[in-house]
């Protein structure tokens, strides 16, 4: 399934209003990364989740999260 294919069905189920969603805004931007800046879903919520309490900062080994330009990610200390 493409990236977009997924986006859109994550969308779709978003706009059930079966389904509880705690911070929808927060959802919609994590698929917002996950589907333009091309990183993995997880990676996507926690760009969305520093963007959103305005730390603007992700600790992470994962250099993918390099490409979103909204945010700052930190290698850490490896030991």
């Amino acid at each position: 399934m493409q990236r977009a294919q997924v986006a859109d069905s994550i969308r779709s189920l978003l706009a059930f209003n079966a389904i509880v969603i705690v911070d929808p805004a927060l959802l919609l931007r994590t698929v917002e990364v996950y589907e333009t800046d091309r990183i993995d879903f997880a990676e996507a919520y926690l760009v969305a989740c520093a963007e959103t309490t305005g730390v603007n900062r992700v600790v992470s080994f994962d250099r993918s999260i390099d490409r979103v330009r909204t945010i700052e990610r930190i290698e850490p200390h490896k030991t």
